[in-house]
Parts: C-alpha cells; structure tokens; sequence
C-alpha cells in the first residue's frame, strides 16, 4: 500500500528557504502533498513564492498548496490551521520548519518504519545544514536544566555516530522535524494556540506523553536544518517578549506549582533587574513585566488541558 503524507511548513518572509525545501523532496515511493502557509509576509515575499508554486506543475515536484494569512499566526496556530486543511486526507503528517533540506527519501524511510512501529509520533537525526557532519538533534528528552529547555541528545557529535545510535521512545522531538500518525489527530492532538512563538514543541510532546503515546526515534535518517538563521536575520525584541511569554505560560501549565511558581518569581526579578540597568532595553522589558503575569495565570489555569 502507498501512503498519503502531509507535509505541512510555515513561510514567514523566507522564501528562498521554502523553495530550497520543496526542491529538496525526493520522494517516490509515497504520494506527497506540500502544504505551505505563507504568514503574513511581505507582498515581494509571497508573491515570489506564488509565483514558484504556479511553475511546479511542469516540474517532477510534489503537489503544493499555497495558503495565505492575514495576520501572522505564529507556530501553534499556523501549523493548526494546516493540520485542519489536511486532516482526514492523509496517513501521515509532518510538520517541517521551512529552513529544512531533505536528504534522499528522508520521508519515504521514516514512513516505512513508522509502519511497523506501535508508537503515533516519529522523528529522526537532525544535523547543522552548514556543518551537515554534525548532529544538532539525535533524540531528545524533557530536562529542567538549562532553563527549562528540552535537551538535545548527542548534539555537537559527528553525525558518522548517529548509525551507531539506537532507535529508541523518546519524550522529546523538536518541532523542526516532527511525524504524526492519522490516530493522533483522531484523538484531537494539535498544538496549544495560546504559544505564539517557542516552547510549542516541549508542551506538545510532554501532552501526549501524558495521554499515553509515544515518540519514537530513528537515528539512522537523516535531514538538515538552518537552525534558526531565519530567525537570527529578523531578531527583535518583539520575537524574544514572544518566546518568553510562551515559556511561562508552558512552564505554568505542565509543571506542578512549587516549580512554576519560584521559577516566575525568579524571572519576574531578574527582568526587572536588567531592565534597570540596561535602559536600551527598558522599554522592551517594561512591556514584558506587564504582559507576563497574565500569560502565567492562563498558562496555570489550562494545567491538564
């Protein structure tokens, strides 16, 4: 039997990644459909990637469907809104950042082990796409230290390593590169829309482990990611206040109260700290303390949703 897969990715004034990604598929062996959310980037942006979209049907490329927003959705939202656009449709969907380069069959590979394995959620290695001898994510698991972040897994190894690695559940798989099983959205699993912008990924998986899957790693599959130099181009103190506010309102909601709580009272001071010594920064941190509090009762009232 062929399988059906989703490939869902997010362009947000990055278009010559996006390109670079679906020129990147080659794929044979499954029936794949891109689907592209264009987030509210410019008008030069989307119109040169409307363009690239309409050239492909004289090209051996994958179907792709171009959608556009408004207003920017961000991660949880955007990658919702496409998981609803194709649900019902496919056996798989993948959800991959636009700065991803897939290497040869990279979906047909994970796919076909997928088939023959009980868990709903798949990932593989993940290498630097400028240094692509080296792993930036090969497995993950949920960590308090550092900050809260989940932590990467044999990152900084020589990806000639990862063959030695072995396919393992894990209980963390970056949003980069994440495969979901039709069951999974069956049981009505999409990203928490209150994130905007980072930690999207940790509360995901920490939610479904809860619900009783698992994530499976593949180590011997491999794709290559930018990490985050689409990010890194437009930088903003707006994008930072985004990400920080999705931290608390993550930490609130999945961990129990005598961790959140210190951990915000901590933030809370050294924030206000640097903001009185750093007055470049005032204003941002300023909107940040204001805006914080409110993120962290709502993150704290949706514990176990």
């Amino acid at each position: 039997m062929i399988d059906n897969v989703a490939f869902l990715t997010i362009n947000y004034n990055s278009t010559k990644d996006t390109i670079e990604l679906i020129e990147s598929f080659q794929e044979r062996a499954i029936n794949l459909v891109v689907y592209v959310l264009d987030n509210c980037s410019n008008e030069l942006e989307y119109r040169n990637l409307e363009k690239y979209v309409e050239t492909l049907a004289d090209k051996n490329r994958p179907v792709v469907k171009l959608f556009r927003s408004d207003v920017n959705l961000g991660f949880s939202r955007g990658n919702n809104f496409l998981l609803e656009k194709a649900r019902d449709d496919f056996d798989y969907y993948v959800i991959g950042n636009n700065d991803l380069v897939m290497t040869s069959n990279a979906i047909t590979r994970i796919v076909t082990r997928a088939n023959d394995c009980s868990s709903e959620v798949f990932t593989s290695t993940i290498a630097y796409y400028k240094k692509k001898n080296i792993i930036w994510y090969g497995g993950g698991r949920e960590s308090l230290e550092p900050r809260f972040r989940p932590r990467h897994l044999n990152k900084g190894r020589a990806l000639s390593e990862a063959v030695n690695l072995n396919s393992k559940t894990v209980s963390f798989a970056s949003g980069a590169w994440i495969v979901l099983k039709k069951e999974l959205l069956n049981r009505h699993y999409l990203f928490d829309a209150n994130m905007f912008f980072g930690e999207e990924d940790a509360e995901f998986c920490r939610r479904i482990l809860r619900g009783g899957c698992s994530i499976q790693y593949f180590p011997e599959i491999v794709v290559y990611h930018k990490v985050g130099e689409a990010e890194n181009s437009r930088k903003t103190a707006l994008l930072n206040i985004f990400h920080v506010q999705s931290k608390i309102y993550n930490i609130a909601k999945s961990y129990p109260l005598y961790i959140s709580l210190p951990y915000f009272i901590f933030f809370y001071v050294y924030q206000l700290l640097a903001g009185l010594k750093e007055k470049d920064k005032r204003s941002s941190v300023l909107k940040l303390l204001k805006d914080t509090p409110r993120f962290y009762i709502k993150g704290f009232s949706n514990r176990g949703r």
